[in-house]
């Protein structure tokens, strides 16, 4: 009955009205727009998963920039559930992603895994809430590729629009 027991609550936990979606929209230091869809599960403790689709697109000197890719990240909020204590506050991420450069005028002849990379994300962002479940944010954004090929860094900055779906 116990097994029973953590079995259900472990699966209601996954199920439960805990999530958030957000998009955000900024601007990459390539020169490009960024934008992502961002999913988010929490947790009772402040630290939360997300996982997010983005797309860079840059034109720079009439040449063309695509990049496409998603990150894994774990976010330490410690805003959880403070809409009426405080307004806002800092949160940190860090993470994994793998990003897949498009540009035809120079990758034309690359294969694919040699325009891909993984890499690390690491992200800082100051969240203030609008309503008890909307949230705008501010954030930097910095990726650590490990294909020395496409680039080793990126920066992004931007803004951030959350809606909790648990209400």
């Amino acid at each position: 009955m116990k097994l029973f027991a953590m079995m259900m609550m472990s699966l209601m936990c996954w199920s439960a009205n805990a999530q958030s979606i957000s998009f955000v929209a900024g601007k990459s230091f390539s020169p490009a727009d960024f934008l992502s869809l961002r999913y988010t599960h929490y947790s009772n403790s402040p630290f939360k998963l997300s996982l997010s689709a983005f797309m860079e697109k840059g034109t720079k000197h009439h040449l063309l920039y695509r990049s496409y890719g998603a990150d894994l990240l774990l976010h330490c909020d410690q805003l959880v559930g403070t809409f009426l204590e405080k307004r806002g506050g800092l949160t940190g991420a860090i993470g994994l992603n793998w990003q897949v450069d498009q540009e035809p005028w120079l990758y034309k002849d690359w294969p694919f895994s040699r325009r891909s990379s993984f890499g690390l994300t690491g992200e800082i962002a100051y969240q203030y809430y609008l309503t008890d479940v909307f949230r705008i944010g501010l954030f930097a954004q910095q990726k650590i590729l490990f294909n020395p090929d496409i680039g080793r860094c990126r920066w992004i900055v931007g803004l951030s629009l959350s809606h909790h779906l648990g209400y």
